[in-house]
């Protein structure tokens, strides 16, 4: 959609019209009102521009101004996007932690809802959530709070060749092999929830060294 506008009008009296398309006419509608920098801007914008490097301008052009919201806009919707779609992505945890950078850090859901099976990255370490809750500040994901995240380890198959390393807090499972501290162990029944002890303090319990 095309949005003419009235621009001026000439010495012979022809009437002159700006056209913008249907986006650049709702990004200049926006940038209007409110003045922030010696530039025009809207409330809804401001956070766009107090990120940029560089201020805004009392000589910065009208293109100049949408070229940077487009910007900010797509940098935004960029970052949005790819922090949804990789928790949609179902991937293995050798995959998740190649690109754990790109996973939503845990300090941005504060106050949010994580649902459950969300993964965040909180201290360099990737989280999964264990149940559906709200992120608080005093409950970030650690050893404490091994009831609402798990972190994610690479993969290993859980045989006597190939066990997996455990660190709390971590759920195991009936018949795999884990290793702590050098000493192998073989799990004797599902944890149901992730242990935050040491498996030489579970032998008997959910253990035993294997032989």
């Amino acid at each position: 959609m095309i949005v003419k506008e009235y621009y001026k009008t000439r010495e012979d009296g022809v009437e002159l019209y700006k056209t913008y398309s249907d986006i650049d006419h709702k990004i200049k509608n926006t940038i209007t009102g409110q003045v922030v920098n010696g530039f025009a801007i809207d409330v809804s914008e401001k956070a766009y521009y107090e990120e940029l490097e560089e201020p805004l301008s009392t000589t910065m052009t009208f293109q100049n101004a949408v070229n940077i919201v487009r910007e900010k806009q797509r940098i935004l919707h960029k970052v949005q996007s790819t922090t949804n779609i990789i928790n949609r992505m179902k991937l293995t945890n050798e995959q998740s932690l190649d690109v754990k950078e790109l996973y939503p850090t845990w300090e941005s859901y504060i106050g949010k809802t994580i649902r459950y099976g969300f993964i965040t990255l909180h201290n360099g370490n990737l989280w999964k959530s264990r149940q559906t809750h709200i992120a608080q500040e005093v409950f970030p994901p650690s050893l404490d709070t091994a009831s609402l995240y798990e972190v994610i380890v690479k993969s290993h198959e859980g045989t006597k060749d190939d066990p997996i390393p455990f660190t709390t807090p971590m759920e195991i499972f009936k018949d795999k092999y884990y290793t702590q501290d050098g000493v192998l162990y073989l799990c004797i029944r599902d944890s149901g929830i992730a242990l935050t002890h040491n498996l030489k303090d579970l032998v008997g319990i959910y253990v035993h060294i294997a032989s």
